[in-house]
Order: C-alpha cells, then sequence, then structure tokens
C-alpha cells in the first residue's frame, strides 16, 4: 500500500490500464470486504486509490495492517470536505486508460473491470467514452433484496418508457462485442448511444457501476464540490453531454443498501431534491440553445420533469416544516403544470401562517384513525 502524499512521480511504476477512485468516511468495518472484491477481480492492470475524507475510526490503521504489501492499492488522506472533494483528489491522481467509482460499501463481481474495459474497446469506434453496469441491491449485512435493480432504482426509466422513449439507439449482444467475455448469463445486451436529453430526465446510472475513459474525464472535469448529495447526477449529465454512453445490462456490482450513513438516506433527500432542480433547469435551457430551442423530448414529458422537480423540492421542505420555501415550490410547479389538485391543497395550507399550519398539522394527527 502506498501513501500519495509522499510519492514522487519518478518512483511510481508505469501507468495501469484502469484507475478506481474510492472515496470513504468511517468504514473501516467496511473497507476490508470492497477492497477485497477489487483485488478479487479477474482484470488485475488496475490502481485502487482509498481517499480517506477525514475519518475518525480506524481507517488508516486497517489499511495499514491488512494491505501494507498490496502495491495497486495507494492511500491519500485529507481533512473532511465531502464526497465530491474525495472523488476529485483521487481524479487528480489518477493515471489510467480508464477511471472507475467505487462507494466504499458496495461490492463488485469478479468480471466486472474485465467486461468493461473490454466493452468501451469494442464501442469505441463508436464514441463511447462512458459505460455502466446494472446492479443488486443487499442489504447491509451482505443479504440480496433485490436483482437487476437499476431501471427500479432510476425512475427516468419508466418516465421515459411511459412517453415510448428508447433510452439508448443501438444494441447488441454482450458475446456480439466481445466474443470471449466470461462472467454473466450468455443473453447479456449492451445498449449505447446519445443519452444526454434521457439523462436529463433523472439519473441513469449509480457511481459503483460506472467507467469512464480517460479521454471522457479529462473533458468533463471533476465533481461539484458544493453538493453534499445528487451530486453523481450532474457529473453524468456532463458525462453524457460530452458524447455516447452505454449500458452493459448485467448486474456487476451489490449496492448495499439501508446503513445510517449513506447519502440517501430521508435526513439528506432535501439536498438531493435541491440538487437535481439545480442540475436540471440550466441544463434544459443549455440543451435548448444547442438545439436552437427544441429539444428531442416530447414537450409533455419535459414540462412534467420540471414540476416534478418544483413538487420534490416543495414536498422536503414541507417535511422540513420550511412552509415558506415549500410554498415557493409548489407555485413553481403549478406554473409548470396546474392541473395538480392535491399540490393546490398544499399551495394554499402553506400560504397561511407557519404557526397555523403546526396546529393543522397536529390536528391531523389527532384525527387520524387508529390502525391497531
Amino acid at each position: 500500500m502506498t501513501d500519495v502524499r509522499s510519492e514522487s512521480p519518478a518512483s511510481r511504476t508505469p501507468p495501469p490500464c484502469v484507475t478506481i477512485v474510492m472515496p470513504t468516511y468511517n468504514r473501516a468495518a467496511l473497507l476490508p470486504g470492497t477492497i477485497d472484491a477489487v483485488l478479487a477481480q479477474t482484470f488485475g492492470d488496475f490502481e485502487l486509490i482509498v481517499v480517506d475524507d477525514g475519518s475518525g475510526d480506524d481507517t488508516a490503521g486497517v489499511l495499514g495492517r491488512r494491505y501494507a504489501d498490496e502495491p495497486r492499492l495507494r492511500y491519500l488522506r485529507k481533512p473532511n470536505g465531502g464526497v465530491s472533494s474525495a472523488r476529485n483528489l483521487g481524479l487528480a491522481q489518477a493515471r489510467g486508460e480508464f477511471i472507475a467509482f467505487l462507494d466504499s460499501d458496495d461490492l463488485w463481481q469478479p468480471w466486472k473491470l474485465q467486461l468493461q474495459v473490454a466493452a468501451l474497446r469494442a464501442l469505441a469506434p463508436h464514441g463511447v467514452g462512458m459505460l455502466w453496469t446494472n446492479l443488486d441491491v443487499v442489504d447491509e449485512h451482505g443479504q440480496l433484496v433485490r436483482q437487476a435493480h437499476l431501471r427500479e432504482a432510476y425512475s427516468a426509466y419508466g418516465q421515459l418508457a411511459k412517453h415510448g422513449i428508447a433510452v439508448f439507439e443501438h444494441e447488441a449482444g454482450l458475446a456480439e462485442l466481445v466474443p470471449d467475455a466470461t462472467g454473466p448469463q450468455a443473453g447479456t445486451r449492451v445498449y449505447w448511444g446519445d443519452v444526454r436529453s434521457r439523462m436529463l430526465i433523472g439519473n441513469l446510472c449509480q457511481p459503483s457501476t460506472l467507467m469512464l475513459t480517460r479521454e471522457r474525464a479529462d473533458a468533463i472535469g471533476g465533481f461539484d464540490e458544493s453538493m453534499v448529495s445528487g451530486e453523481d447526477h450532474a457529473y453524468h449529465l456532463k458525462a453524457s453531454r460530452a458524447g455516447p454512453a452505454a449500458l452493459l445490462d448485467a448486474s456487476a456490482v451489490l449496492y448495499r443498501k439501508g446503513a445510517a450513513d449513506q447519502l440517501t438516506q430521508p435526513a439528506y433527500r432535501w439536498m438531493i431534491a435541491s440538487n437535481y432542480l439545480k442540475t436540471l433547469l440550466p441544463e434544459v435551457e443549455r440543451e435548448r440553445e444547442r438545439r436552437g430551442g427544441r429539444l428531442d423530448l416530447p414537450p409533455a414529458l419535459l414540462t412534467e420533469t420540471i414540476a416534478s422537480a418544483y413538487e420534490w423540492v416543495g414536498m422536503e421542505m414541507w417535511y422540513r416544516e420550511d412552509y415558506a420555501a415549500a410554498h415557493r415550490h409548489f407555485g413553481d410547479s403549478l406554473r409548470q403544470r396546474w392541473k395538480q389538485p392535491k399540490l393546490w391543497a398544499l399551495y394554499l395550507v402553506t400560504a397561511v401562517p407557519p404557526g397555523a399550519i403546526d396546529f393543522l398539522r397536529q390536528t391531523l394527527r389527532r384525527l387520524r384513525p387508529s390502525t391497531h
């Protein structure tokens, strides 16, 4: 294990094929499982950069004792600044031809890197510089909860399907693109195309499933460090804007869900919602300007998406009892799509003084029928 703080460029080994960037914070107990799954990859030409974002536990000790003799693991510790700053520090140190991201509580199937590298090389003539996989969900104990959950985890797939819009333009069997592929089932499909407008509707991939070419990663820059949560969608939008993307539709990642420290927990949802809206609106305008005022999306879908984004932030503000902010966002949603009877009720309720809203909420709780 190498501490990159004390490493000089001259002492470095030749650049690896893949750089894996893994931020971590107070997850010393989970790290060995995640790292061991990386070291068990059938593709071994990689470096794993673990960026410790100011952990207060024994992260450094665990890594030092367990991986002292592992030259592919590079450790960097920094003051706590959030997952975006940690990933950006890892990206700044990356030397690989391909860049992969891994959250420190997720696990990889042994064939993940091998297949992603092979698929990206096979799709290079099509300009594909971004490729993700499907995922299985496991609980905090590592027990399987749901298989092939990507399309259910990210509602944009369902929204696009409802409007009859394909996410990708092209597809082929994995065996056609990578004849010597090993690992997932024989019927695995690979999809690719220009997804930049589709990514406007919502996120389409999870960070631990993603691999970029170095060219794509360099072209788009880093993560937005002002975002504590929901930063991945903004990054994926930038990456899809820079060129075609692909989905290797096999579950290469075991995505751990349910831990109290995850940034997808309810306590962080208002930030995810706010950052989604913050990302969506300028991107829509950027796409409209690029396409001369038109997008290759049905106007109804785009209106629905923007209205839902405002409503989402409004609901999160409601739960936080910030009724003035909720009222503003409900109004913005209704200006996009006025036929929302339930939202009109909330809009009117949030127009009254906060004390009256609190009284109404308490009254409704008392009047709620017993479930016993």
